[in-house]
């Protein structure tokens, strides 16, 4: 959350990357602790979908900036 409010306040969007990796790994220990405790597949699965969504544009940013 930190490296966004540096971001954004002096309009510095070269970390945005590492931002998006970061928020992909806390969607991604939440969509696994979300499919542990409830063994169903909307919720736990959808919020992996996400976070791998967010890692692979993240990693893309990386890679073609």
């Amino acid at each position: 959350m930190l490296i966004s409010i540096y971001s954004k306040v002096t309009e510095n969007y070269k970390l945005l990357p590492l931002t998006l990796i970061l928020l992909s790994i806390t969607l991604l220990i939440m969509g696994l602790r979300e499919y542990k405790r409830t063994q169903g597949f909307l919720w736990g699965i959808f919020i992996l979908c996400t976070s791998l969504y967010i890692l692979f544009s993240a990693v893309k940013g990386i890679m073609f900036n």
